[in-house]
């Protein structure tokens, strides 16, 4: 005789997935400043490590100098376009205020070579 299914088993039958970590992309310009071109490359980005759009945190914000952007929105990872950020260097996987982040240029100047480098960084920060 086998043995019964456990409760949980027969009350939740579907795959369980595993919540990706809280994503704050931080933009230089404003939302509706992009372009169709420039959204979708977003997309494309966020894709290549398994995120969409939907699930991240967007907001714009013309510096990252201080704690209040990372109090306000407890990242647990953060993509930057378009920011400069002393003592940070562009398309590399580090740390901010002891947050993952990378950060890269406008996406008016992401050219092949960077998005490969974009790419790696990425890589990097989210362990693929």
């Amino acid at each position: 005789m086998s043995e019964p299914a456990s409760t949980i088993d027969s009350l939740y039958p579907e795959e369980i997935y595993q919540l990706q970590p809280k994503v704050l992309v931080v933009l230089s310009r404003k939302w509706s400043s992009l372009t169709e071109q420039e959204i979708i490359l977003l997309s494309k980005i966020l894709g290549s490590v398994k995120l969409s759009l939907a699930s991240v945190q967007i907001v714009t914000h013309s510096a990252l100098s201080d704690r209040k952007l990372v109090d306000a929105y407890s990242p647990e990872k953060i993509v930057a376009f378009g920011l400069d950020i002393s003592n940070l260097k562009k398309y590399e996987h580090q740390s901010f205020e002891g947050i993952p982040i990378v950060i890269a240029e406008d996406f008016r100047h992401l050219d092949d070579t960077k998005k490969r480098t974009l790419w790696l960084a990425l890589k990097a920060m989210f362990g693929l």
